[in-house]
């Protein structure tokens, strides 16, 4: 399950001069702050906007739905940011190793 996250849910498939600093700079930040920008604000509210449109479209505006189909994408959101988030840092960990093999 480990090398699935590393493999598939890292932000950085590849680990160069800029990326480490980047990724080491956002791990500094806190998981909180990088659940809200790539979780929530980068996926779920484009997510969010789509699928009420879709839904939406051509029907009566109950507030119900959108409120519950908001507070979906909100969990969900939260859950890909998470999960961004832990495969990130195996990811980064798995490439400190290959580096200080090769050193």
């Amino acid at each position: 399950m480990a090398n699935f996250f590393a493999k598939y849910c890292s932000i950085y498939k590849t680990w160069d001069r800029n990326n480490i600093p980047k990724w080491e700079r956002q791990k500094q930040e806190g998981i909180i702050k990088f659940i809200l920008i790539e979780g929530v604000i980068k996926w779920g509210v484009f997510s969010t906007v789509i699928f009420l449109g879709m839904t939406l479209t051509g029907k009566e505006f109950i507030q119900k739905e959108i409120i519950t189909t908001c507070l979906i994408w909100l969990i969900i959101s939260i859950i890909y940011g998470l999960s961004l988030w832990h495969g990130t840092s195996m990811a980064y960990k798995e490439q400190l190793k290959v580096n200080m093999q090769k050193k």
